[in-house]
């Protein structure tokens, strides 16, 4: 009981920043792809969890550059069931723009077949990974198949560090 409770006010929290940022005029944070490839855009049927997402075209993106220190498949974490969440809000049956690397022959797809990238939802060009730093829900864990923008999301994770925003907050993360 007491790990919903959590969960809804973390959840209840995120809203209200992501919520915030409108009210106070901020833009979510968009980015520069240049570094990488635009693939075909679709429009999300699902977020599978707080790093997959499915599109309608039935590909399935696994987020480039980020991870979820609470999330475990059999018991998510409090931060990961809020970033499903703002993904949800922020996502589903909305188009988003597909950015991979340039390298064609390593590091598109992951060893289960689905396309590692960056995602940047149409209109408002908010870039997905870029959200999730800001909003304290998820940290940066690029690799070498995929450094393209690392600097960017560093950028975002240090001032979520800064703020003490989401994870940041929390002792046990402050440390990593």
């Amino acid at each position: 009981m007491r790990r919903i409770v959590i969960a809804f006010c973390i959840i209840a929290t995120s809203f209200w920043t992501l919520t915030a940022y409108a009210e106070k005029g901020l833009k979510l944070p968009i980015a520069n792809f240049l570094d990488l490839v635009r693939g075909e855009s679709a429009n999300v049927s699902l977020v599978i969890d707080p790093r997959s997402i499915q599109l309608d075209d039935k590909r399935v993106i696994t987020l480039s550059g980020v991870d979820f220190p609470d999330l475990n498949p059999y018991q998510p974490g409090p931060f990961a069931i809020t970033a499903q969440g703002i993904l949800k809000d922020m996502l589903e049956k909305k188009g988003v723009n597909v950015y991979q690397t340039k390298n064609g022959d390593w590091g598109r797809m992951d060893r289960l077949g689905r396309q590692i990238g960056h995602l940047e939802r149409k209109g408002d060009k908010a870039w997905v990974q870029g959200t999730l730093i800001t909003l304290g829900l998820a940290r940066v864990m690029t690799d070498q198949r995929n450094p393209e923008m690392s600097e960017a999301m560093y950028t975002l994770e240090r001032q979520a560090r800064a703020e003490g925003i989401g994870i940041w907050g929390k002792d046990e993360y402050k440390r990593i």
